[in-house]
C-alpha cells in the first residue's frame, strides 16, 4: 500500500542525504543530464532544512521510500529562486503569494501511475492551507533531436497540464555540470521554462 506523508522544516533533516543521492542518481537521466556531487547536494538541500515553511512529500510502499516532491516559498534564500522576483513582476503577480515546487523524483518502478500528480497535489493543498495562492516550477528545455534523448522519453508537459499548470514564455538559464553526448561532462547553461498555477483557478 502506498502512503504519502508530509515533512516540514527541520523534519526534513533526516531525509536530505537520501534526497541528495536520488537527485544525483535520477537527475543524471535525460533531460537534466546532471553530474552531481554530495558536497553540492548538502549545500543545496540546507536551504530546505533551514526554511520553516519548506515541505517534502515522501511516498512509501510498505515502508520502502519510492518518491520525493519538495517545495518552499519563493521568498527565501534558496539559490534557484533568487531571480523569480523579476519574473513575477513581468507576470504581474505577487511573489509572496507563491511557492516553488522543486524536485519531483519517483522511483522508475512507480512512474506513470499518477503518483507524482498525487504527491504534488498534497503539497499544493498544504501550501494553500498556509495561505499561499499558487505554485510554480521549472522544466528543462532540450532539443527534440538531442542525442541523449531516450526513444521512450515522455515530456513532463503532460504532468504539468494534468496538474493544471500553465506554461509561460519565461525561460531562465541555470548552470550545472552537464553530461555530454560523448560521455564527458562540462559546466554549461541549461534553459528552464517556468510553469505556474493559481490555486484559485481550481475552485472556479
Amino acid at each position: 500500500m502506498i502512503e504519502i506523508t508530509l515533512l516540514h522544516g527541520s523534519e526534513i533533516t533526516d531525509y536530505t542525504e537520501l534526497i541528495g543521492l536520488w537527485r544525483i542518481q535520477y537527475f543524471r537521466e535525460f533531460p537534466y543530464l546532471y553530474q552531481g556531487t554530495m558536497e553540492y547536494e548538502a549545500k543545496y538541500l540546507a536551504g530546505l532544512v533551514s526554511n520553516p515553511h519548506a515541505v517534502v512529500a515522501v511516498a512509501r510502499d510498505n515502508a520502502q521510500i519510492i518518491g520525493f516532491v519538495t517545495a518552499l516559498p519563493l521568498v527565501s534564500d534558496f539559490d534557484i529562486v533568487k531571480e523569480f522576483n523579476a519574473h513575477f513582476q513581468t507576470l504581474n503577480r505577487n511573489i509572496q503569494d507563491y511557492c516553488y515546487i522543486g524536485e519531483i523524483i519517483i522511483h522508475p518502478d512507480y512512474r506513470g501511475n499518477g503518483l507524482a500528480l498525487e504527491m504534488t497535489q498534497r503539497i499544493e493543498q498544504d501550501m494553500q492551507q498556509r495561505g499561499f495562492k499558487g505554485a510554480c516550477f521549472l522544466c528543462v528545455v532540450r532539443d527534440p533531436d538531442h542525442p541523449l534523448r531516450p526513444a521512450d522519453y515522455l515530456e513532463i508537459d503532460g504532468l504539468c497540464q494534468r496538474a493544471n499548470y500553465i506554461k509561460t514564455d519565461i525561460v531562465s538559464q541555470f548552470e550545472w555540470p552537464t553530461i555530454q553526448a560523448d560521455g564527458s561532462c562540462r559546466n554549461m547553461q541549461n534553459p528552464m521554462v517556468l510553469w505556474i498555477k493559481a490555486f484559485e483557478a481550481e475552485e472556479s
